[in-house]
């Protein structure tokens, strides 16, 4: 089994938790209010292919910039650095460890499945 050096162990650990903050930072699109449903094709250049589509193994700004794209976060930052609203409505912490989350209601994913709370967890 080969051994991985400290420098290498914290130089991936501190991408992986990097990675959540700048998709944080992306711009998000909000949806369109009151118009016909966009048709078509829908082309994107990216440098590279990113490794993977699972947000929970993301390893680089290429893989953040997609996701940023296709998934939507509970809640995300603002130009100014401040949480906005995104799937959740609300949130407050209960303690020291445990946050609370108001879902946005009438959510559901690409399969019809709702958004719930045992989705989140």
């Amino acid at each position: 089994m080969a051994r991985i050096r400290r420098r290498t162990l914290l130089a991936g650990a501190g991408a992986a938790l990097a990675a959540p903050a700048l998709q944080a930072c992306l711009p998000r699109i909000g949806p369109a209010i009151g118009g016909a449903p966009v048709t078509g094709r829908l082309r994107v250049a990216q440098g590279t292919d990113p490794a993977g589509l699972n947000p929970l193994l993301q390893t680089g700004l290429v893989e953040a910039s997609v996701y940023g794209n296709v998934f939507d976060a509970l809640v995300s930052l603002d130009a100014e650095g401040r949480l906005q609203p995104g799937l959740a409505e609300t949130w407050q912490a209960r303690d020291e460890r445990t946050w609370v989350f108001t879902l946005r209601r009438g959510v559901s994913f690409h399969d019809g499945e709702p958004f719930d709370a045992q989705s989140v967890r």
